[in-house]
């Protein structure tokens, strides 16, 4: 059995290393270990879709960085400036970039993919607790309104009754473990009549 809050705190720790480290050799080592626990853990199928999706996204973003950047001295070959996009000088430091950026996407991903693959839905939400349930509802109706561009004066109290529902998520699964006390029951008591409510 897998702890899922010890997992979530490795998925965000090496996720925090290699969206901040600024050496790629620490991103090379997130990798590894993303990489690690994704194929000792995770079914074979499930983990070859996976690693097959992040080398392509890893190889688009080093070939797109690598096309569109041209900034640097040592050119490694030319296309002519009439092409439009890619034309211009490919250079040494732009392919450099270019595979940074697909080195922190490659592991970026694995460093969360573990997430998806070792654990049950419901797991996740336990790991994290009422606070991230909260959160989750809450911002997923603001970055809904936000990219849609319905903003309007009911959205906040849209975001709580979405963000209710989340933390009664999170308590229904703090109660299942047993780890809930008195309060945190009555609250989800509170929380399942108001969605009840209907008007």
């Amino acid at each position: 059995m897998i702890n899922a809050r010890a997992l979530a705190g490795w998925s965000a720790a090496c996720l925090v290393v290699a969206l901040v480290a600024t050496n790629p050799v620490y991103r090379a080592l997130v990798l590894a270990a993303g990489l690690a626990v994704v194929l000792a853990g995770a079914e074979l199928a499930a983990s070859r879709r996976l690693l097959l999706g992040v080398g392509v996204a890893a190889f688009l973003a080093t070939l797109f960085s690598f096309s569109f950047s041209h900034l640097g001295a040592d050119v490694l070959f030319r296309l002519p400036d009439g092409v439009p996009g890619p034309g211009g000088p490919f250079t040494l430091e732009a392919l450099a970039f270019g595979a940074t950026a697909g080195l922190t996407l490659s592991a970026a991903v694995l460093s969360v993919a573990p997430l998806g693959l070792l654990l049950e839905p419901h797991q996740v939400v336990d790991a994290f607790g009422p606070s991230y349930g909260f959160l989750t509802g809450a911002f997923s109706l603001l970055v809904s309104a936000v990219a849609t561009g319905g903003v309007g004066p009911w959205v906040p109290y849209q975001m709580l009754a979405a963000g209710w529902v989340g933390a009664a998520a999170g308590l229904a699964g703090l109660w299942r473990a047993g780890r809930a006390g008195r309060a945190e029951l009555m609250a989800l008591a509170v929380v399942g009549a108001l969605m009840d409510i209907q008007g």
